[in-house]
């Protein structure tokens, strides 16, 4: 994916795909959902969003523009939904800092793009992310 950092969750997921006949295959959708935290260049900062795909293109379904920051070296706890409601499915995403309560409430909630699948795996994502340690 052409995009910054992220890591999270993709949800309804059945492996890569032959896009390019290359090997080994690199084409990530189609899927159900990525929820997660990105990397916005825009904003320089990120933000948490939930992603579904339409061919390569990634689109947004969902995003907290709450201006909410995870900090770095806190542990958090990510919980992502898929819930299907007739032809659709509304993804929801929470993030908490652990030891916390979990809250009741969903901090961000959208519905999938037309031609997702409906079924697959679930999985973590980290994309272009890493944690440099000094040793």
């Amino acid at each position: 994916m052409p995009y910054g950092p992220l890591f999270g969750i993709i949800m309804r997921w059945k492996g890569h795909y032959n896009w390019d006949n290359k090997q080994p295959r690199n084409g990530y959708s189609p899927l159900g959902a990525i929820g997660g935290y990105q990397w916005i260049s825009s904003t320089e900062g990120y933000r948490l969003r939930i992603l579904g795909t339409e061919g390569a293109l990634l689109r947004i379904i969902a995003e907290d523009t709450s201006g909410k920051q995870l900090k770095v070296g806190v542990p958090y706890m990510f919980k992502m939904r898929g819930q299907t409601i007739g032809n659709d499915t509304l993804y929801s995403l929470k993030v908490w800092e652990q030891g916390a309560a979990e809250p009741s409430n969903w901090t961000i909630s959208g519905y999938g793009v037309s031609g997702e699948l409906k079924q697959g795996s679930v999985l973590l994502m980290s994309h272009y992310s890493m944690r440099n340690s000094v040793t």
